[in-house]
């Protein structure tokens, strides 16, 4: 391992992948330090967790490249579908328009959520005012847009005043996650160049000055110190506390940011009826558009790999999370509004989720955490530490991969500026904010 990096990127659950693999490929010497196992018992479908994404042209060939070359995808032919209570609205398929109409939908809608890959941010926030002024029977897919995947909570009829909306009228696909595509994406960033730390036990955190000059990592196999220019901090405050309280201290003095949502997944089986087959590959049910789009009311229903099963996602409070009656009486939700639904099915659950078999101290913080905006706006990171720079669920616009890419683009964009600054100089690539 060289005895110092340009950067030292701190991730988990493949977060950091990407923007590790590019950087090597623009000439930085990279480290990766996976924390992936220390941070709960988590099932592959639970890394991934309820989006699909979605092909739009903020996404780089190399980004797209990222998220179909590792792992195993199944294309959404006509788009996200959305099962309303008057029945489905699938968002590409040839009378999508129609049902838009015969929603009441006006074409404003549409064309804002066509728009979104190519307008400036002036004209998006030109539009949303709007959009704004409609009712929100008018309006309300625009806000799903927003609200569905963003990782700070607002109620329906507001949720346009913030976050990115997702291009909710593009080709989109499913990711199947596999422990084995993890381990490829590691060989890739290993065949350019970079050094991978797997398993790490974060330890301390070295300070010189207003400079990180050192992370202390340990592993069943190996440890040591990672020495670098520059850091990049890929892991939420609630994740940092719970590696190390020492360091959380250190880079998020006002303590772990708790969600107040957060995504929990239920797995499904259909027995029997035509459903289980004529069911699309990936749909939300909505049962009333104008109550909160949480529990029972909004469920994200993904197939799994066995085809009669399904993955149902529900977003609930997190201080439910570990409460086994409020679980089993979620589970007990879900299979009512399934059989309400397709009642020739016979659905019944396979499995809870993990927070029903482990507790905090086994499982750690959600995968899926949703944040208040003014809980996240009083709980910064440090901001004495000048050589480090955070990427995290705290600071996505989405949880999705489509928005976590996004973010990723323009930390990816500083380096490469901070590296051609730095041309004559090999061996100070720190970025100044």
């Amino acid at each position: 391992m060289d005895p110092k990096k340009d950067l030292v990127i701190v991730s988990a659950f493949g977060r950091g992948h990407w923007i590790c693999q590019e950087l090597l490929r623009q000439g930085f010497r990279v480290g990766l330090v996976d924390v992936s196992g220390r941070l709960g018992r988590w099932a592959p479908e639970d890394w991934e967790g309820p989006f699909p994404c979605f092909e739009t042209s903020h996404l780089d060939p190399s980004q797209r490249a990222r998220l179909v070359e590792d792992e195993e995808t199944l294309a959404l032919d006509r788009g996200l579908c959305l099962w309303l209570k008057d029945g489905p609205l699938e968002l590409k398929s040839p009378l999508t328009s129609f049902l838009l109409r015969q929603r009441k939908i006006p074409s404003s809608v549409e064309d804002y959520l066509l728009a979104i890959p190519s307008e400036s941010s002036q004209q998006k926030k030109a539009r949303i005012q709007e959009l704004m002024n409609l009712n929100f029977k008018e309006n309300w897919l625009a806000h799903f847009a927003h609200q569905w995947s963003s990782s700070r909570y607002q109620a329906n009829h507001l949720a346009m005043e913030s976050g990115q909306a997702l291009a909710l009228f593009t080709p989109c696909f499913m990711r199947r996650a596999s422990r084995f595509s993890f381990e490829k994406s590691l060989q890739e960033f290993k065949r350019l160049g970079g050094d991978v730390i797997l398993g790490s036990e974060l330890r301390d955190l070295s300070i010189q000055g207003k400079n990180i000059a050192a992370v202390e990592v340990g592993s069943d196999l190996s440890g040591g110190v990672l020495r670098a220019n520059n850091y990049l901090w890929m892991l939420s405050s609630q994740e940092t506390y719970f590696l190390s309280e020492t360091i959380g201290h250190l880079l998020f003095p006002k303590g772990p940011l708790e969600p107040m949502w957060v995504w929990l997944r239920f797995r499904v089986e259909l027995t029997e009826g035509v459903e289980k087959n004529a069911l699309p590959d990936h749909f939300v049910m909505i049962d009333h558009l104008d109550l909160p789009w949480t529990r029972e009311n909004f469920l994200t229903c993904v197939r799994a790999p066995a085809s009669n099963q399904l993955d149902v996602w529900m977003r609930v409070p997190q201080k439910q999370r570990f409460q086994r009656q409020d679980l089993e009486e979620m589970a007990a939700e879900i299979i009512l509004s399934l059989k309400h639904r397709m009642p020739s099915s016979h659905p019944k659950l396979l499995e809870m989720p993990q927070e029903f078999l482990y507790n905090y101290e086994e499982l750690g913080p959600s995968r899926h955490g949703v944040y208040r905006s003014e809980d996240i706006e009083a709980h910064p990171e440090t901001n004495h530490i000048q050589n480090i720079k955070f990427n995290s669920p705290e600071t996505w616009p989405g949880l999705d991969w489509n928005n976590q890419l996004l973010s990723q683009k323009s930390l990816f964009n500083q380096y490469v500026q901070s590296l051609s600054k730095e041309e004559g100089s090999v061996d100070d690539h720190t970025l100044h904010p």
